[in-house]
């Protein structure tokens, strides 16, 4: 069968993708920058930037499919820099080696940020897309370093384009993290320009399922990974100030949303056709049971939180 080699798994999206394969699978190695162990399996510490040796490390195992979830993420896309964008091509080129000598099925976590230039609307997969800023342009560039290998060898390759995933958490604070942490606590929920920037939230489960889906479809391209529908940064604090029955109150800043005017709209037909995929929790059900986990995990007065 081969093992399922997991890069970046004490991430983000890592923790929870490794677990689900873990259970899944049984067969699965762990790597990342620092070392921990998920469901006690150890993840062993493997730095893509600086080691470039992932081809020698893995040339005698037997893999059936390797998921490259490792990257430097900046807290904003504004902060995006060069040496991030270097870095994270370092990692593509020690992934891309080491793929071309296992011949095993890669998938590769891109994001839709690769779009965010791009005026018309929904985004498509066959769209040009139109990076502005540092960390969505290494993305693309692994999409196109992969894309070129696995066309010129006839490798499998399955690109996911992943939009906003949340979950309860996360060491950096999306922003329905820090809605819902205000709306518990009472605090006002301050928005940004007018408020009405829009997104595609998908919730952690469903981005897990993604990646199994790709993982048992085994179909060769880019796929769009996100709910096809969108929220205004105004809404979603009132449906979280609604769900959560908070006294919060929303709070404009004053300060312009340098976002605002980026419209999001992205067609997910061809994962549907093709993975098979369709999220299973709507923006309300994935609030609702982040609203739940948090209060399990942060409140000792659940029923004042």
């Amino acid at each position: 069968m081969g093992k399922v080699i997991i890069l970046g798994a004490g991430g983000f999206i890592g923790r929870d993708v490794s677990r689900f394969f873990l259970e899944k699978v049984g067969a699965v190695e762990l790597y990342s920058r620092h070392s921990d162990s998920i469901c006690g399996t150890p993840i062993k510490k493997m730095d893509l930037t600086r080691n470039l040796s992932l081809r020698e490390l893995l040339r005698q195992k037997k893999v059936k499919a390797m998921i490259y979830l490792s990257s430097l993420i900046p807290e904003t896309f504004d902060a995006a820099n060069w040496h991030e964008f270097l870095s994270n091509l370092k990692m593509h080129k020690s992934v891309l080696e080491a793929w071309r000598n296992l011949k095993c099925h890669l998938i590769y976590a891109s994001s839709c940020s690769v779009y965010q230039q791009n005026k018309i609307i929904p985004w498509r997969e066959t769209d040009v897309v139109m990076p502005d800023n540092y960390y969505s342009l290494s993305k693309l560039t692994g999409e196109l370093m992969f894309l070129q290998v696995a066309q010129k060898e006839n490798l499998p390759l399955t690109i996911l384009r992943l939009n906003s995933p949340y979950k309860v958490g996360a060491e950096k604070k999306r922003v329905i993290n820090i809605f819902i942490q205000n709306a518990l606590s009472g605090k006002n929920i301050q928005l940004y320009g007018s408020g009405k920037r829009n997104q595609d939230f998908m919730y952690m489960p469903d981005v897990v399922r993604a990646f199994w889906s790709a993982y048992k479809k085994k179909v060769y391209g880019i796929f769009n990974i996100a709910t096809g529908k969108t929220v205004t940064m105004k809404k979603l604090a009132q449906r979280i100030i609604k769900i959560s029955r908070s006294s919060s109150k929303i709070v404009y800043l004053g300060k312009p949303d340098i976002q605002e005017h980026v419209k999001v709209k992205i067609d997910t037909l061809k994962a549907r056709k093709y993975l098979n995929f369709l999220p299973a929790f709507s923006l309300d059900q994935g609030i609702k049971e982040c609203i739940r986990q948090h209060r399990e995990m942060f409140c000792e007065d659940r029923d004042n939180c």
